[in-house]
């Protein structure tokens, strides 16, 4: 209500691909990827080259997604993931080549 007003501010974040942060720190890829962003998964998870990061490990909240997390799941299916529904979360991991 109007009482939380008062404690609201408004703050600037500076946003980054993940691609570019593996690119600012030099690596070459990640072994495991936690992305927890209170229903924006799937700006993270449908956009990344899932290629590049060739993460063993993918592990995402998925209910706050709506029809988002099917295809975010249908995405990292098709780029060799395994995806469990674990409570909240889905873990992908990468089956072996």
């Amino acid at each position: 209500g109007d009482e939380a007003a008062g404690y609201l501010r408004e703050v600037h974040v500076p946003c980054a691909s993940l691609e570019s942060l593996l690119d600012q720190r030099g690596w070459s890829r990640i072994d495991a990827l936690f992305v927890d962003v209170e229903g924006y998964e799937n700006e993270i998870l449908l956009n990344a080259d899932l290629q590049r990061l060739s993460a063993k490990l993918i592990v995402y909240e998925h209910h706050l997604l709506a029809d988002q997390g099917a295809a975010i799941a249908r995405r990292l299916s098709q780029h060799g993931y395994d995806c469990t529904r674990i409570g909240s979360d889905t873990l992908a991991v990468r089956r072996a080549a």
